[in-house]
């Protein structure tokens, strides 16, 4: 998911963290296609890398989606809310803790 044209920030508190992004590109961001697609790909990329198939608490989309906000809920299988100030995927804080099964230190995977 590394991309020039993005910037990650990590928010943690006490029970819930955050992951969001913005678009350095202003290109990018016309697109609330765009934006939806880099989310959820981000989140598939996250319970693939960690094995398991946790969902957010809530994700915050920039655009809004009047006609088609209650399907895209739907079809998400967790709560979406539409004209937000920016993208951002709220986590529980447990979610910080989950394992990369893969994940490589000195030459020894971790299991």
């Amino acid at each position: 998911m590394a991309d020039p044209t993005l910037v990650y920030t990590l928010k943690v508190s006490d029970n819930v963290s955050s992951i969001s992004f913005t678009c350095i590109d202003g290109y990018m961001t016309r697109y609330h296609r765009y934006t939806e697609f880099l989310g959820l790909a981000a989140l598939s990329r996250m319970q693939t890398l960690t094995r398991t198939e946790f969902f957010p608490l809530e994700m915050h989309l920039p655009h809004h989606l009047p006609n088609f906000a209650a399907k895209f809920r739907k079809l998400a299988g967790f709560p979406v809310i539409f004209g937000a100030e920016n993208f951002e995927i709220f986590l529980p804080q447990s979610a910080l803790d989950l394992l990369v099964p893969t994940y490589v230190i000195h030459g020894f995977a971790i299991i």
